[in-house]
């Protein structure tokens, strides 16, 4: 199965931080979870405008398939508000023609908190509550790579991302993503680490989180890679 990047975008900015700190909002899973949809939401550090995108994902061919943007810069370019911005992104989308339902949120199976930046490169993993063992891991590995937007403040990283059995690695050794090029839309990454896992029936939602350098300190973002699974028969 060939899968191809999502270009990662940006979330929420929290008082707590001197860098943008981004918030992950799903709106929803197609009724036939074929698609996904996210929302990806900042009051950004120094502008302080809102900003706001919205992404629609073929779950399959784990490919970007819709972009919405919005920025919202308040009155006579002073402040900006991250919910107008967020509300505008998400009219501008036309997420039903993507058969998006908002009630159809799917399962949390992994769900860090948004002021964890940890870079996590292996991350455990079960579809079942009631079993007490782990089924599946996530090993993320992290590859050398260049680009031009480090500027020296860094050394840029690609990313290899892997599915596999916890009790029989010969069962499942689905590698979800390697990247072959730092994609321009990722920016100086220098780190990545898996922030939550979603699935709905048999689409499978890694969001992966990725630092990078930022205003007055390391912006945190997110990146979303899909995959089409059978957990359960496994």
């Amino acid at each position: 199965m060939k899968l191809l990047p999502i270009v990662a975008l940006a979330l929420f900015a929290s008082s707590a931080f001197s860098a943008d700190q981004y918030n992950f909002k799903l709106i929803g899973f197609s009724k036939d979870n074929k698609y996904v949809a996210f929302a990806e939401s900042v009051n950004q550090d120094g502008s302080g405008h809102g900003v706001a995108v919205v992404s629609v994902v073929d779950v399959k061919a784990n490919n970007l398939i819709k972009k919405a943007d919005h920025r919202d810069e308040g009155l006579n370019d002073e402040g900006g508000s991250e919910a107008v911005a967020l509300k505008a992104a998400i009219a501008k989308a036309n997420l039903a023609k993507f058969g998006i339902v908002t009630s159809n949120q799917g399962e949390v199976l992994i769900d860090r908190r948004p002021t964890d930046a940890s870079t996590i490169l292996d991350t455990a993993f079960k579809i079942h509550p009631y079993m007490h063992s782990t089924q599946f891991s996530l090993d993320i590995k992290e590859l050398p790579a260049k680009s031009e937007q480090c500027y020296d403040m860094g050394e840029p990283k690609m990313l290899k991302l892997t599915l596999k059995s916890k009790n029989d690695p010969q069962t499942v050794n689905l590698v979800m993503q390697e990247d072959k090029s730092l994609p321009k839309s990722r920016g100086c990454a220098l780190g990545y680490g898996v922030s939550k896992v979603i699935r709905s029936g048999n689409a499978l939602v890694v969001i992966i989180n990725k630092s990078s350098p930022g205003f007055e300190g390391p912006d945190h973002d997110f990146m979303a890679i899909t995959a089409e699974i059978k957990l359960d028969e496994i």
